[in-house]
């Protein structure tokens, strides 16, 4: 299943939430152990962007034993929900080496964008998430962005902000394992 995400609209009390499957159908429901297990949805949206579709399924139901019809879980089916198409997403990664020289890591911002022989993306910020961009670092970054390819360079940046922030950036490659380039450039091409 390659489903982004899925994002659900309504009111909750504990229990823990599940969504199954997404082909001609979903189920949705939650385990029903607490006491306060009542689960109000107006609406669920699913996401699927390497296939470029998007789901909203109008919902406006409980999911409670004491509730509605008593149901804790319900099938949804794809041919009820709104959908929306829109151009795919390839899915890449990028892995990003910060030197291990001293001071190499950074607190700043880092921005990457990704251009490609049919356009470019906006500037992405990537999240700093726990030792990301520290000195030694071989930090895997996934994204989906448009098709286009063929790719040609990434730019990544950062905003000069925060306690440390300079970075000693050594080297970055995609997905196909191709070592970026550094040319003493904002821009590394590849090969």
């Amino acid at each position: 299943m390659d489903v982004k995400y899925s994002r659900i609209f309504g009111r909750r009390g504990g229990g823990k939430g599940m969504v199954e499957g997404m082909g001609r159908e979903g189920k949705i429901g939650h385990d029903g152990v607490t006491p306060t297990e009542g689960w109000f949805i107006e609406e669920l949206e699913v996401d699927i962007p390497t296939k470029g579709k998007h789901y909203s399924f109008p919902c406006k139901r409980w999911f409670s034993r004491d509730k509605d019809d008593g149901q804790i879980a319900r099938v949804l089916v794809v041919e009820d929900a709104q959908a929306m198409d829109y151009k795919p997403k390839v899915p890449h990664e990028v892995t990003i080496f910060t030197g291990d020289v001293q001071n190499a890591g950074t607190d700043a911002k880092i921005t990457m964008t990704v251009f490609g022989a049919n356009g470019y993306t906006p500037d992405m910020v990537l999240d700093k998430l726990e030792d990301r961009f520290e000195r030694g670092r071989e930090d895997v970054i996934k994204i989906e962005i448009e098709d286009i390819a063929p790719l040609k360079k990434i730019r990544i940046g950062h905003d000069g902000k925060g306690s440390r922030p300079d970075w000693f950036l050594e080297k970055d490659r995609d997905d196909r394992k191709n070592d970026l380039t550094l040319c003493g450039e904002v821009g590394y091409p590849l090969p």
